[in-house]
């Protein structure tokens, strides 16, 4: 793999996957709303794409929401497949009414 970097921006509520040279790789943007994040996209470049980073920037943002107490409900499909298969790491922040 290539060693990303992903940077936590609350107050634009995005996660931002750069790459060593600081260079834009992806994107995962969220809305919090009642003590829940809300996965509205993921999004990474096509050139990036195959290599399981958009996994990585789910699985971060499932980390932000873990440190937040927040439960996590995904609209992006993307997000929303993530959960399903991985239910069982997930299940202590997946929404139940998901």
């Amino acid at each position: 793999g290539y060693p990303m970097k992903i940077i936590a921006k609350p107050e634009s509520q995005v996660l931002h996957m750069v790459d060593a040279n600081e260079k834009h790789v992806g994107e995962l943007n969220y809305m919090v709303k009642d003590q829940k994040m809300i996965i509205t996209h993921t999004g990474v470049k096509s050139e990036y794409g195959g290599k399981g980073l958009g996994k990585d920037l789910v699985g971060a943002g499932v980390d932000l929401a873990r440190e937040n107490n927040w439960k996590v409900k995904a609209y992006c499909s993307f997000a929303k497949h993530y959960l399903k298969d991985h239910q069982e790491e997930c299940a202590d922040v997946i929404d139940e009414k998901e």
